[in-house]
């Protein structure tokens, strides 16, 4: 099934006459397009093509062919966007007689990606959604849970971006350990390789390329099943030293990490490496369609139990990912009711944290599920 025939049938089944989808991820998700500014709205009607709505300002670099185009006066000096918008917005449903159907868009989806100009986004607030989903004489009707479900399967089209995206993970990944040695800072090697990365732009049609690459070493690896943030201490010989790694090319998105070892390793590291190696074997050879996901969380954290290390891996095995950093939906952690389909990706990230041995140790890769079983995406 299409994305434009799934999104048709959520609405019809639903009796609603269209969606506005308005989030980074969403827009992507929807209808392949990455807004520059963050104010780019798509109107979804149940009949007929998708219509976006985006600032005039906006460039045109990923305007998709299939939608039809109106543009909007955000950021004109003296013109009210928000007013402008509902009117656009209204006569098109009214040529679509969908003027007297439901509106709905997701109401809250905890978070969004950013914008490709995202050092400061434009905040969309309720009341700016409230008005326009007043257009309709029937008003708002929610089904946020159904329209989610988008999120879980990603098309053919989808999937070739996505890989697109770990052809430049692919690069960060080897200069990662191209230059993981003692002497300089978790920021100088996490700067390293977001240079490395941003050197990808405009190859191969990558238009916007951002990588966000956080480096612990040391005993700062212990906190890595906590958050992600480089510092300025000094990477020694010996140190364990583990990079959490999103990279966004054109909108989609991949979420990989890998550890590695400054010089001569040591039995303790080189016993847990074996254990995360073992764990996320076991994890991918299971994945494919029918299998629940809760069922794959529980064959790794059984086996790493049965190791004596229970008690340090203390985060989800994974989650969704490919239209955000973390794509919302079910994911592999033991209170999942996700059940693995084609087209859906997920992360597969055991790790283990040990404070008495002063280490953490995680790897993290994208794994699609296919109609047959998996392939890897970020394999190594």
């Amino acid at each position: 099934m299409t994305k434009q025939n799934s999104i048709v049938k959520i609405l019809n089944e639903n009796k609603c006459g269209s969606v506005i989808f308005f989030r980074p991820d969403e827009l992507v998700m929807s209808i392949g397009y990455y807004p520059t500014l963050g104010a780019s709205f798509c109107l979804y009607p149940s009949i007929g093509n998708p219509i976006l709505f985006i600032p005039k300002l906006e460039p045109l670099t990923f305007i998709p062919k299939h939608c039809t185009i109106k543009r909007y006066s955000w950021g004109t000096l003296g013109i009210n966007p928000w007013d402008e918008l509902s009117h656009l917005m209204k006569l098109e449903l009214e040529k679509l007689n969908l003027i007297d159907e439901p509106i709905t868009y997701i109401k809250d989806i905890g978070g969004s990606s950013p914008s490709a100009s995202h050092g400061e986004g434009i905040p969309i607030t309720l009341n700016i959604l409230e008005n326009l989903s007043n257009i309709s004489t029937s008003k708002y009707k929610n089904i946020s849970d159904k329209l989610i479900t988008l999120y879980d399967i990603k098309s053919e089209c989808d999937i070739k971006k996505i890989e697109v995206v770990h052809e430049v993970t692919s690069v960060a990944i080897n200069t990662f350990y191209k230059n993981l040695k003692d002497g300089i800072t978790e920021g100088e090697l996490a700067g390293i390789v977001e240079l490395e990365i941003k050197k990808q732009m405009d190859l191969n049609e990558k238009k916007h390329v951002t990588g966000w690459c956080y480096i612990h070493s040391g005993e700062n690896t212990i906190y890595s099943g906590q958050y992600a943030k480089s510092s300025g201490k000094l990477i020694k010989e010996r140190d364990v030293v583990l990079m959490e790694l999103a990279i966004c090319v054109n909108g989609y998105w991949s979420d990989t990490t890998r550890t590695g070892v400054v010089g001569e390793s040591s039995i303790e590291i080189e016993k847990i490496f074996k254990i995360i190696n073992h764990s996320q074997y076991l994890a991918i050879e299971n994945m494919k369609p029918g299998i629940e996901m809760k069922t794959i969380d529980k064959i790794v954290r059984e086996y790493i139990k049965s190791e004596g290390y229970e008690e340090y891996f203390q985060h989800a095995l994974g989650h969704q990912v490919g239209f955000r950093y973390h794509d919302p939906g079910q994911g592999l952690n033991p209170d999942s009711s996700g059940i693995l389909k084609p087209g859906m990706i997920l992360t597969v990230e055991p790790g283990i944290y040990n404070p008495k041995f002063g280490f953490g140790i995680r790897i993290e890769d994208n794994i699609l599920i296919t109609k047959n079983g998996y392939k890897n995406l970020s394999g190594k």
